[in-house]
């Protein structure tokens, strides 16, 4: 009889850790806080106590969905790690939304989950923490 070894990653178990979701939603806040306060009305900035609640609640639903739905269906933690990579870059034009590190703590915590990890995933998970700078620079910055 022979046994067969698997590569397969228990991938509740990233979900189900805290410190990704976490260190996401901490940066995601700081950046829906900041840019959000730190406005000015007469130059015709936006922001405020009405969308700075909306939107950190847009970032909680969609940091729920990713980390107790979508993460626990990853078949292949490096292919995911590369497009969320990709997606928090992508949503750097939006990063008042908050949801950039948001992607980048999901793609740099898969990445420390795979046992393989690809360079092109690698490169994804340090694209999107520069993207997560950038943004929380967009939303210090007046």
């Amino acid at each position: 009889m022979t046994t067969t070894t698997s590569t397969l990653v228990d991938h509740h178990a990233t979900a189900r850790r805290p410190w990704a979701a976490l260190a996401g939603v901490a940066l995601a806040a700081l950046i829906v806080v900041v840019g959000n306060t730190n406005v000015d009305k007469g130059a015709g900035d936006n922001g405020g106590t009405g969308p700075m609640i909306v939107t950190g609640i847009v970032c909680l639903v969609a940091a729920a969905v990713i980390y107790f739905w979508a993460l626990s269906r990853v078949q292949r933690p490096n292919r995911a790690a590369l497009w969320y990579g990709i997606a928090a870059v992508v949503s750097l034009p939006v990063f008042w939304s908050g949801i950039t590190p948001i992607l980048a703590a999901t793609s740099v915590g898969l990445l420390a989950e795979s046992p393989a990890r690809s360079r092109g995933a690698a490169i994804a998970a340090a694209g999107a923490c520069v993207a997560t700078v950038l943004a929380i620079i967009g939303a210090v910055s007046p």
